[in-house]
């Protein structure tokens, strides 16, 4: 591990494209495409430090309807939690209704994944004690569309990340990234105007790379070496 000194920031390191290729080809790269019935059950626990950030229920969401054009086969679940009490959970309730939907479409293959969907297999939010606050198609609108926030994106905000912040996409499709000089992006402002007083042209030299990722351009590797 390269970590970082006393007076300057961990030295940056390059992706390797070997590595990026052989977690694609050996199908360790979620890419979106989902031929299952699924159910996205997560706690709630951004109030606490915890590494299980919300936001991956999106991240996932997005990398679907990129490659399906919908998220019909998804259903996402969130139940609040706070530190240092009990935390419930819908496991359980989950899994009831995942086997309730791989019933109906043993009775009814015709159906398909849609078709065959339980009433309760619908995006939903739970409260602490595991109490449906709401349910619907549009409880989590305003996350990946312009939407108005739906009642449960409202109820549980997500928060962005160091690579989201500097403009990468929600879905962390970004593997390695095509490379701009500091400088050029501080003109062009892709990491906002918030990050201008630590990314001033008076550090940039000393404490960061000299180039950093041009997220809106050539921004995803998809498993193939240049020139293949």
């Amino acid at each position: 591990m390269r970590l970082a000194a006393a007076d300057a920031p961990a030295p940056r390191t390059a992706g390797d494209l070997l590595a990026m290729r052989a977690a694609y080809t050996s199908g360790h790269v979620f890419t979106g495409r989902l031929d299952v019935p699924a159910i996205d059950h997560r706690q709630y626990m951004e109030r606490e430090l915890d590494m299980h950030n919300s936001h991956q229920s999106f991240a996932v969401r997005q990398r679907v309807l990129q490659k399906m054009g919908h998220s019909d086969d998804l259903v996402v679940w969130f139940t609040d939690t706070t530190p240092g009490t009990p935390k419930a959970s819908q496991s359980m309730q989950a899994l009831d209704v995942m086997d309730q939907w791989l019933a109906n479409m043993r009775t009814n293959p015709a159906g398909g994944i849609v078709g065959n969907k339980p009433t309760d297999a619908v995006d939903a939010c739970f409260n602490l004690q595991g109490q449906r606050m709401s349910a619907g198609n549009d409880v989590w609108a305003g996350i990946l569309d312009s939407q108005a926030a739906g009642a449960c994106a409202q109820s549980f905000p997500l928060y962005g990340t160091s690579r989201t912040v500097a403009g990468a996409p929600i879905e962390g499709g970004i593997y390695r990234c095509a490379l701009t000089p500091v400088d050029q992006a501080l003109t062009d402002g892709p990491y906002g105007k918030s990050a201008r007083p630590v990314l001033d042209k008076s550090s940039s030299s000393s404490a960061f790379s000299p180039r950093g990722c041009a997220t809106t351009r050539n921004r995803t590797w998809h498993g193939r070496l240049p020139g293949e």
